[in-house]
């Protein structure tokens, strides 16, 4: 593990030793892990607080039951389906099928290719 070494004026390394003493721990280093530890958590939890805050502020409570979460899950669903044909979904299913693993990129680069393709014979069938 990496090391950090630090300097402490006489009066405060007595204090750290007695802490450690008081605290039945074997050395100093897991005194200062405790309290970096500890300011983590508060951290986290301020982080957290913050967000409760918000949603708090963000306008009238909603009621989130299941229905909630499935009428979400509908919408990306159709927002997916707007944005992606059938034919570029079956596409990307029929990868995950067959463990055809692809690059991020190339992902996207097929469907933005099929998506065109589609444009393109949806505007000459319009014609």
């Amino acid at each position: 593990m990496p090391t950090i070494q630090i300097s402490l004026p006489e009066p405060l390394r007595q204090f750290v030793q007695s802490r450690v003493v008081e605290l039945g721990l074997d050395h100093s280093d897991q005194y200062f892990e405790q309290l970096l530890e500890e300011e983590r958590r508060k951290k986290i939890d301020e982080y957290y607080m913050e967000k409760v805050r918000e949603g708090l502020e963000s306008g009238p409570p909603i009621r989130v039951t299941p229905g909630f979460w499935d009428a979400i899950a509908d919408k990306v669903e159709q927002e997916n389906r707007r944005r992606f044909d059938d034919d570029c979904i079956a596409k990307v299913q029929e990868a995950i099928d067959q463990n055809e693993w692809i690059p991020e990129e190339e992902f996207w680069r097929r469907i933005d290719e099929n998506t065109r393709t589609r444009r393109n014979s949806r505007k000459q069938e319009a014609s």
